[in-house]
């Protein structure tokens, strides 16, 4: 009896089908607003890893110069493509360019900046990223020498400050809005 079927014998009113397609469209809404947050918040744990991926490159790169006792490596490494010393290339990279125009890049995209000398990644979920700059919204990244200054000039002389590692620097704040 349990599973037994409730046969109506009318059909649907307007009413009725009315709340009926409301509620399927309300649901519906609900579904593509969530797949959209989804998607920018993977967007957002990719471009993390891609950031670690880079510092974990870096820093090989940079116990590699210190084992050698060869610091002309990490301040190489410091002016370089972090591409460079990753393990692998993120997703969507195009290479190392230079005169770049930042409008002919397509979101989702790497690419390093050899003018500028910074890795620039442009960000799809525009609507979830808070960017405060000019342009498409796109994230910067750049490598910085960490240097122990000798002569106390506060610029890197080589041959007279020695290089002690290197960082990489965020350029723009990664402000999602999830």
């Amino acid at each position: 009896m349990a599973f037994d079927q409730i046969r109506m014998d009318r059909p649907l009113s307007r009413l009725e089908l009315a709340v009926v397609v409301l509620l399927i469209a309300a649901c519906f809404t609900w579904f593509l607003n969530r797949m959209n947050e989804m998607t920018a918040m993977a967007e957002a744990t990719a471009l993390d890893l891609t950031v670690r991926n880079l510092r974990t490159g870096i820093m090989s790169a940079t116990a590699m110069g210190l084992i050698q006792g060869n610091p002309e490596i990490i301040a190489g490494v410091a002016g370089s493509n972090p591409v460079g010393t990753a393990i692998d290339p993120p997703a969507g990279y195009i290479g190392a360019i230079r005169g770049v125009n930042p409008a002919s890049i397509q979101p989702g995209q790497w690419y390093y900046d050899e003018d500028a000398r910074w890795l620039v990644y442009h960000v799809v979920n525009t609507d979830y990223f808070i960017y405060g700059g000019d342009g498409p919204a796109r994230v910067r990244i750049q490598l910085k020498l960490i240097y122990n200054d000798l002569d106390e000039n506060g610029t890197f002389d080589a041959g007279v400050d020695r290089p002690a590692g290197t960082s990489v620097m965020i350029l723009d704040p990664l402000d999602w809005r999830f």
